[in-house]
């Protein structure tokens, strides 16, 4: 006999509303917003209403890829727990380090000394966690670990 069980959690097994704001240099956007999400290598993009708020897709996993898509703007998270975006997460992009304070040394943005600095995202838990992707001339996008814990 076999015998299969599975974890489920309580909160991952229904669609829960989710509220996400998007703030180009510290301004909220009036675009619409996309948000589409990867797991196993199947895409699934929820209704987004125009204050935000979609239903979270219901996935059988813990970790996704998140893709954000408003005007000129694609942002793409790798690797982000899923429990994290319950919280009503904030997506951000910066164009102008001056929008940037919080990261204040170059070493910080992710560039190689001599590489430009082009543009960061990042999303926000309001957890006190973060995470900040870092686009640099002429080289990869730099993402840290986005769940160092």
């Amino acid at each position: 006999m076999i015998v299969a069980g599975f974890y489920c959690d309580a909160t991952l097994a229904q669609n829960v509303p989710v509220k996400v704001e998007f703030f180009v240099n510290d301004r909220p956007t009036t675009k619409k917003v996309r948000i589409i999400f990867s797991a196993y290598g199947i895409n699934t993009e929820p209704s987004v209403s125009d204050d935000g708020t979609f239903l979270m897709p219901v996935f059988n996993t813990e970790w996704v890829d998140v893709r954000l898509i408003s005007g000129k703007h694609d942002l793409l998270y790798s690797h982000i727990y899923l429990k994290k975006l319950y919280g009503n997460p904030t997506f951000r992009s910066f164009t102008s380090e001056k929008w940037l304070r919080r990261l204040t040394e170059r070493e910080d943005l992710g560039c190689r000394l001599g590489q430009k600095w082009l543009s960061s995202y990042d999303l926000d838990y309001h957890d006190g966690t973060k995470v900040t992707v870092t686009n640099c001339a002429g080289q990869a996008l730099v993402m840290p670990n986005p769940n160092p814990n």
